[in-house]
C-alpha cells in the first residue's frame, strides 16, 4: 500500500514538472541566444540549417553524453534482471 502512494506520488511530482517545462519551452528562446545563433551559426559551423548547427555542432557533447548514459542505464537494468533470475 505504502509502495502505491509513493509511486503516485512520485507521477504527481513527475507530471508537475512536465507540465510546468512544457509551459516554459513554448516561450521561445531568449533574445540574446536567438540572436547570437543568427549571428554567428553559419560562420562557426559551416552549416546553412540553423538546427543542424546547433544540434550538430554546438550540442553535439551534450548529445554524445546523453547517448552514453542512455546506453549505462540499459545495461544496468539488463544486469539487474538477470541477477533478479538467478
Amino acid at each position: 500500500m505504502i509502495r502505491k502512494i509513493i509511486t503516485a506520488y512520485m507521477l504527481v511530482i513527475c507530471l508537475f514538472y512536465f507540465s510546468s517545462a512544457l509551459t516554459t519551452a513554448g516561450k521561445g528562446a531568449s533574445g540574446f541566444s536567438r540572436d547570437f545563433y543568427l549571428k554567428n551559426g553559419y560562420a562557426d559551423t559551416g552549416a546553412r540549417n540553423i538546427v543542424a548547427a546547433i544540434y550538430l555542432d554546438y550540442r553535439l557533447l551534450d548529445s554524445i553524453f546523453e547517448t552514453s548514459l542512455l546506453l549505462l542505464t540499459i545495461a544496468g537494468v539488463v544486469h539487474l534482471a538477470r541477477e533478479g533470475e538467478r
